[in-house]
């Protein structure tokens, strides 16, 4: 690292003007002035591109790999207590405008960040005032699966007693054609509490469009909440529901393993051309996750097939594995066993 300074005035009037560069890349301007005795210090950087401060030997503990993306802070204050720098009080602005890269293995594209802080008695929090951002974190896009666009939250950092706490409120995004809301949660999330995520108008046909493979069409909107709790080291949900807000089609075309059993089992197929076509007018469930990652939906299904004129009745306990949903997207593979299953023990009352 190399430092190049300017000093003028006197130990009461100091004014030193310096550059931090490293690697060819400055990354702080530093203005210190007044007595010597309890200076007034002014360190910032403007539009820093962030790849290049990642060229630099960091050791983050995190993996992040961007392509794009510029942060800006500027750190006012004044030093009264040089035995520790938490001591002395100081504002600090930050911004990061068009973050755009990979961080954990996770597209993250166009991050907007703003936050005003003061530091005091030891302590860093956020500033509230008329000049904060209300919707001070946006992201156009987080590559996950199923993906969230446009989304928006009002944050704040505390530093307290060697904890860093980020508080999340009213957290906005878009979801498969309709939104997820969390009203407020923590990082580090507390064990104390459940955090709500309310889901509004879901488009299930866009979520089975992930895994198109099945020949099984589901049209539809759900809305419901989901309590997620924790031990400190796993999730669970309890009391979650899930209801449609339209009335819906679930419909099997073309699905292979339906088709076989159509073709060696006449029985069989008159039973499932009366629940082939089902126009429902009620799809609910309730929703739980144990520790372990699977989640059960003990779900309800109302509605009528027109083909036949025949009123379909299905309860359905269906079960994943989360994270192994979220990894192949095979969605509709359980929906087809259940339905199977029910179409096998009709057939057996034939």
């Amino acid at each position: 690292m190399e430092v190049k300074s300017k000093f003028t005035g006197n130990l009461q009037n100091i004014d030193i003007t310096a550059n931090a560069i490293a690697d060819g890349v400055t990354f702080a301007n530093i203005n210190i002035s007044g007595d010597i005795a309890q200076p007034k210090f002014d360190i910032n950087a403007h539009n820093l591109a962030l790849t290049d401060l990642l060229s630099l030997t960091l050791n983050l503990p995190i993996d992040i790999s961007l392509i794009d993306g510029r942060v800006s802070y500027q750190l006012l204050g004044q030093f009264t207590d040089s035995s520790n720098w938490l001591n002395n009080s100081a504002n600090l602005s930050l911004s990061i405008q068009a973050l755009t890269g990979e961080i954990e293995d996770t597209w993250i594209q166009s991050l907007n960040w703003q936050q005003r802080l003061v530091l005091g008695d030891g302590d860093l929090k956020s500033i509230h005032d008329d000049n904060t951002v209300k919707d001070n974190l946006t992201i156009a896009k987080i590559e996950i699966a199923p993906p969230l666009t446009n989304l928006s939250a009002q944050t704040t950092l505390d530093l307290e007693n060697d904890q860093l706490n980020i508080n999340l409120n009213k957290v906005n995004a878009e979801l498969l054609g309709g939104s997820v809301f969390i009203a407020n949660a923590q990082v580090p999330f507390l064990d104390s509490r459940s955090v709500d995520v309310k889901l509004t108008r879901v488009d299930l046909e866009e979520l089975l469009a992930l895994d198109p493979k099945q020949g099984i069409i589901v049209t539809g909107k759900i809305s419901g909440n989901l309590p997620v709790s924790t031990n400190g080291k796993k999730f669970t949900i309890s009391d979650g529901e899930l209801h449609n807000v339209t009335n819906g089609i679930i419909k099997v075309a073309n699905n292979p393993a339906v088709e076989q059993l159509k073709k060696n089992d006449p029985q069989l197929k008159l039973a499932f051309d009366a629940m082939q076509n089902i126009h429902y007018h009620q799809l609910s469930s309730k929703v739980s996750m144990a520790n372990d990652g699977y989640m059960i939906f003990d779900t309800i299904i109302r509605g009528r097939n027109p083909d036949i004129d025949n009123d379909v009745n299905l309860n359905l306990n269906l079960s994943y594995d989360l994270l192994g949903l979220l990894e192949s997207l095979n969605i509709t593979k359980e929906l087809e066993q259940q339905l199977i299953d029910r179409l096998q023990k009709t057939k057996e009352h034939l």
